[in-house]
């Protein structure tokens, strides 16, 4: 009975509108919420049990948010603890971290998005994060050899919502197609038979960041990625 409450316990990355790592709980039974919890955030799922970045205390609700301080990357990861409380750690020694419950899904840098298809050519555009800021990505098929050719005047622009037109792109984020830099050591570049390339703006990631693949310099917008999450409220 225990481990089947237990499963029904949602732990998730999810995106502040300042490029930080906001952690979201829910159906945290009660069982478990009158003993004291803590949500804790890790890089990854390989952590140390003491190597936190940060954490919070579920103040007693199944469900809720916290933001934390920490830039948004591909890994970071939640975990549920069961809270110490003493007034050794009031003075501020020792941790208040006790046993792990539970552990949620490491964050994906493209927020579970598949890549949408560039109309007419072999390649795809996707957006993704990395230390809290916008980024993008373009698939390029090995066959499509005359991509540079054929994007010679497209350029990306970085949006931070849905509803801006062409010409209101973010402020100094965008980059033509052919200067993306080639990925290559990451498990997206293993891909087979397509070459990557990613562009990485200073744009921060926030709910509603777009990004939008532009055919010539004067706008002819081919594709546009699904918006960046909606943010939660609690």
């Amino acid at each position: 009975m225990e481990d089947k409450d237990n499963a029904l316990i949602k732990l998730e990355v999810k995106t502040t509108d300042r490029g930080k790592a906001r952690i979201i709980w829910s159906g945290i039974p009660k069982r478990l919420l009158d003993q004291g919890l803590m949500v804790v955030l890790h890089a990854n799922n390989n952590s140390d049990s003491k190597s936190e970045l940060d954490r919070s205390s579920v103040r007693g609700q199944a469900s809720g948010s916290y933001n934390t301080s920490v830039p948004l990357n591909p890994g970071l990861q939640v975990w549920l603890h069961k809270e110490v409380k003493s007034w050794w750690n009031y003075l501020g020694f020792g941790s208040p971290t006790g046993e792990e419950i539970w552990r949620g899904s490491e964050f994906h840098d493209a927020n579970w998005e598949i890549p949408v298809d560039i109309n007419g050519h072999d390649a795809s555009l996707q957006l993704f994060v990395k230390d809290g800021k916008a980024c993008a990505r373009l698939y390029v098929k090995k066959s499509f050899t005359a991509w540079k050719k054929t994007f010679h005047n497209s350029w990306v622009g970085f949006y931070s919502s849905d509803g801006k037109d062409t010409q209101e792109y973010n402020t100094y984020q965008w980059q033509w197609a052919v200067h993306f830099s080639e990925e290559k050591g990451s498990h997206q570049a293993d891909i087979p038979g397509y070459d990557i390339y990613v562009y990485k703006s200073s744009m921060t990631m926030s709910p509603g960041v777009q990004v939008r693949f532009m055919m010539e310099k004067s706008g002819g917008e081919k594709v546009r990625t699904p918006p960046w999450e909606r943010l939660v409220q609690w």
